[in-house]
């Protein structure tokens, strides 16, 4: 059977996810590490890196792996239909 999309949007979109999934891994693991890094090196103090954590919340790396794994089963779904 013929897929609905085509095989090149198939391989843009997977990659696409692929990019949401590690910039929600980023946000979720890396992002809070990094912070913490930088106060006890004391490069930044702890209200500065509080606001830092404020400005982009690690919890919504959350959300960017859901939407990416989302996406990459909606369009698996279309492509192998």
């Amino acid at each position: 059977m013929l897929s609905i999309i085509p095989t090149g949007q198939f391989v843009g979109s997977t990659i696409e996810h692929v990019f949401f999934l590690f910039g929600g891994v980023y946000l979720l693991l890396l992002w809070p590490k990094q912070v913490k890094r930088q106060v006890a090196s004391g490069e930044i103090s702890q209200g500065a890196a509080d606001a830092k954590l404020k400005k982009v919340r690690p919890w919504f790396g959350w959300f960017l792996i859901a939407w990416s794994v989302y996406g990459f089963v909606s369009d698996c779904s279309l492509y192998f239909s």
